[in-house]
């Protein structure tokens, strides 16, 4: 059989209850209307449940390791659930007349947020809280463009499905910019390069010479020398200037990759 009690007490409790039948009269019959031939009752069939009206609080949340498409978000509750959070442009909603209000614990939960009827929701997620009062972690990637402000939105939700729709936290947040242009240092010389659109600059060139066999080797080291900002060092142009080219007959240019990986190579013949 299945009790269902709601309302009076219970509508603000959270505590214990115990569900018991009355030895007396508990007025229970089976389908054929036949009633409850069982004196005393046993204790076994006492069930206890865990009443939970209580919305779960939000503690600190924080935003850490920036990168060019996302960020980390920290949070945490007082009690075990989850947290939801939507990200957003900074300042959205954008207002119109009169101002769109952020968005509810309940659109939180649903990842949607529809202003001027557009989607506002750039990214979204749930960050699982198994520890009440303790740090928890979620990723956000995949924003679209680097050295970009955003807020992100927080709900907070209990494992009792207590959604705490009267407080709602923002955080405002940024993702990492690309480094600004750089020059190319070569032997305390100072060199032009064109990089390919929003690749990392501040590259150092420093070169040495071994001579093996008879044959010179020259090896130019590229160095990343900016912030890390997630985006790999590209080189998309090199000039060699050759003098004194009497002896050469081939010139070859290899990266350093192990021989046990594929090696890019390049090889150029005089005629």
């Amino acid at each position: 059989y299945t009790v269902t009690v709601s309302g009076g007490d219970l509508a603000g409790l959270d505590d214990d209850v115990t569900l018991s039948i009355d030895d007396g009269g508990n007025n229970i019959e089976d389908a054929a209307g036949n009633a409850l031939n069982l004196t005393p009752v046993p204790t076994t069939n006492n069930n206890t449940y865990t009443v939970d009206n209580t919305a779960p609080t939000l503690g600190t949340s924080t935003i850490s390791a920036q990168t060019t498409t996302g960020f980390t978000i920290t949070t945490q509750l007082d009690e075990l659930g989850d947290v939801h959070y939507v990200v957003v442009a900074d300042g959205a909603p954008t207002p119109p007349t009169p101002p769109t209000p952020p968005p509810t614990a309940a659109q939180i939960k649903a990842r949607s947020y529809v202003v001027g009827g557009t989607e506002a929701v750039l990214a979204s997620g749930t960050i699982n809280i198994d520890a009440a009062n303790t740090d928890k972690t979620g990723t956000v990637t995949g924003l679209p463009s680097p050295g970009t402000r955003y807020d992100v939105y927080l709900a907070g939700e209990d494992a009792a499905d207590n959604l705490n729709t009267t407080t709602v936290s923002m955080l405002d947040a940024s993702t990492a910019d690309t480094d600004s242009d750089a020059q190319i240092v070569d032997g305390g010389e100072t060199a032009d390069i064109d990089y390919a659109a929003n690749q990392q600059p501040d590259l150092i060139i420093g070169s040495s010479s071994t001579t093996e066999g008879g044959v010179s080797l020259a090896f130019i080291d590229i160095t990343d020398a900016g912030s890390v900002d997630g985006i790999p060092t590209i080189l998309t142009e090199l000039t060699l200037t050759v003098t004194n080219d009497t002896y050469l007959r081939q010139l070859a240019l290899y990266d350093a990759a192990p021989r046990s990986q594929s090696r890019g190579r390049r090889q150029f013949s005089r005629e």
